[in-house]
C-alpha cells in the first residue's frame, strides 16, 4: 500500500521467527498480509542473548544476531526478518530489574531505532520493552495473552511492565483476540480504541499427514496453560453430559474441584 507516492512501513514485533521454522502464529499471519498488501514490514522475533543458547533454533538465531552480517533477511518480498541482539535473554532467572526493563533493546540495529514506521504493531511478549526504542505514527497491541499468564517464564518486573504498557497511553488501539482479553482490556480503563479481533485458523494445520487411529476412544484432551479464562466449569459441564467419555487437562496448576465429575482429570504439566 502507498500514500501517494511513498510506501507505508510497518514494524511487527513477534515472538516465534520465520527463518528458524516451527509453527507460524498470529503477528506472522499479520506481517505476511501487511507485505502482500504492498507494505514495507520489517519482522523481530524474540531477541537473542549469549545466555539463550538452549535449543538448536536459537543457535542460528544466536549467530545472525551476533554477527556482522546477516541480521536482516527477506522472508518473502516486502517482509525483513531480523536477527536482533539483547544483553540478556528474556527469562525470570536473567531479567528481574525495572533498569533491565528500560535497558531491554539497546543493542536494536540503528536502522530499526531512526526508521519512523506509520505502523509498530507488538504481541503481549517481552517484545512490547522494545517499544521505547522505536519510533512509529500509529501503535497497536494485539492482545494475543494476559501479561500475567507468563509467571513461569517471566519476572513480575517484566509483566507488570507489560501490563503498565497495556493500561497507559502506550497504543493507539488495542486488539483483543478473544471475548476474556477483550473484557480484560476494558478493565484497564485505557483510552485507546479496544476492538475484537479473533484469532484465525489455519486450516491445512487440523489435516494430519497420515490419518492415525485413536489411542483411546471416547475421549478428550486440552493442553495449555491454566488461565483465568479457562472456562473450568464449562468443562466440567461437559463431562457431565458425556459421562462415557474421559476428558483429561494437562498445565501447570490444575487443581479438581469438589463436585467435578469422576470422567474428568487434571493432570500436571506433560
Amino acid at each position: 500500500m502507498s500514500s501517494g507516492r511513498r510506501t507505508l512501513r510497518a514494524i511487527v514485533l513477534g515472538t516465534q521467527s520465520f527463518i528458524d521454522g516451527g509453527t507460524k502464529v498470529g503477528a506472522q499471519y499479520v506481517a505476511q498480509a501487511l507485505a502482500a498488501a504492498g507494505w514495507r514490514v520489517d519482522y523481530v522475533p524474540s531477541l537473542s542473548s549469549p545466555l539463550d543458547v538452549i535449543g538448536h533454533q536459537r543457535h542460528g538465531r544466536l549467530k545472525r544476531a551476533w554477527s556482522s552480517a546477516s541480521r536482516a533477511q527477506e522472508v518473502e518480498p516486502g517482509l525483513m526478518e531480523w536477527s536482533a541482539k539483547a544483553l540478556f535473554p528474556a527469562h525470570r532467572l536473567f531479567l528481574r530489574f525495572a533498569w533491565q526493563c528500560h535497558a531491554f533493546g539497546c543493542l536494536l540495529p540503528e536502522q530499526l531505532r531512526k526508521t519512523r514506521y506509520d505502523l509498530c504493531l507488538t504481541d503481549v511478549a517481552p517484545n512490547m520493552l522494545l517499544l521505547r526504542q522505536l519510533k512509529a505514527r500509529l501503535r497497536v497491541c494485539r492482545v494475543n495473552d494476559w501479561p500475567h499468564g507468563f509467571g513461569k517464564d517471566l519476572h513480575p518486573v517484566v509483566m507488570r511492565e507489560m501490563a503498565a504498557s497495556l493500561g497507559g497511553q502506550v497504543f493507539d488501539e488495542m486488539w483483543a483476540v478473544s471475548e476474556p482479553l477483550l473484557a480484560y482490556c476494558q478493565s484497564l480503563n485505557t483510552r485507546a480504541p479496544i476492538i475484537l479481533m479473533p484469532n484465525g485458523v489455519d486450516e491445512r494445520l487440523l489435516v494430519p499427514a497420515q490419518r492415525c487411529p485413536p489411542r483411546q476412544s471416547r475421549s478428550a484432551v486440552y493442553v495449555g496453560g491454566m488461565t483465568a479464562w479457562l472456562d473450568k466449569s464449562l468443562l466440567a459441564a461437559a463431562a457431565r453430559l458425556l459421562p462415557d467419555w474421559r476428558f483429561d487437562v494437562y498445565g501447570p496448576g490444575g487443581v479438581a474441584g469438589q463436585d467435578d465429575p469422576p470422567n474428568l482429570h487434571w493432570c500436571d504439566s506433560v
